[in-house]
């Protein structure tokens, strides 16, 4: 005879549930981020951070968080987010993934674990995050954490999952998409910037897409335009950075 589930299961549900009500009817980030807050503690974790990854000019275009107040304005005015190894570790994992599990996505370098321990003494522990990949949009993520010492609430994990897209996509629609419309790239610029980056010449561009040369011409020429910039290769960092292209697109052609 199958047992019922656990109580605990329930109520994680429950809470769930109550946060996603509350997340849709948010009409401002200070009201989702005291309802995301309490529910974070709630659920075993006590600090969060939703993020939009750092842009080329070092600016993080949508941040909620309620991380220790010296700690978030020391990351924040020393610019820590281009060096944060959570970040580091969005752009390779697939799924949420346990700080602890950091290494095997990326090398973290000396300067990085110093970050670490500088968080640790701040008074944030053990963290859990979710990385956020849209077309078109910027790397993003949703971070969980301990305070040091406190134990790590494994069986939160899925909930916070759920959580976490609730919460994100509301900042998101509170917050507006935050990016300067006339960075967006068209379909065609996309995908000639795509290839691009794996270091095609505009004439192999042209024989792939079936173009004219001088129009795979014209394509990064505005792309470059809508960056600022002059170079192919800073063309496809700021591309790569503002979410226009994507690590998995550029694999995929390989």
């Amino acid at each position: 005879m199958m047992s019922a589930p656990p109580l605990i299961a329930l109520e994680v549900l429950h809470l769930v549930s109550e946060f996603g009500h509350h997340a849709t009817n948010s009409a401002d980030l200070i009201t989702l981020g005291n309802n995301f807050d309490a529910f974070t503690r709630e659920i075993g974790f006590r600090y969060f951070a939703i993020a939009e990854h750092y842009t080329t000019d070092g600016s993080i275009p949508l941040l909620l968080e309620n991380y220790p107040l010296e700690w978030a304005y020391e990351f924040r005015e020393k610019g820590y987010s281009k060096r944060d190894p959570v970040h580091q570790a969005c752009r390779q994992a697939r799924f949420a993934f346990a700080w602890t599990d950091m290494p095997r996505f990326c090398n973290v370098s000396p300067d990085q674990i110093e970050l670490i321990e500088r968080g640790i003494k701040a008074g944030v522990g053990l963290g859990y995050t979710i990385p956020f990949r849209s077309p078109g949009m910027r790397m993003a993520s949703c971070s969980f954490a301990t305070r040091p010492g406190a134990q790590f609430p494994e069986m939160s994990l899925l909930a916070v999952q759920w959580a976490a897209s609730l919460a994100y996509e509301a900042a998101v629609r509170i917050n507006g998409d935050g990016y300067n419309p006339l960075s967006r790239l068209s379909s065609q610029q996309r995908i000639c910037v795509t290839l691009m980056a794996l270091g095609k010449s505009d004439w192999e561009i042209s024989k792939i897409m079936n173009l004219a040369e001088d129009t795979v011409t014209k394509y990064l020429n505005a792309a470059r335009g809508r960056y600022g910039v002059g170079r192919r290769t800073q063309l496809a960092l700021a591309a790569l950075v503002d979410g226009q292209i994507d690590p998995e697109d550029i694999r995929s052609w390989t």
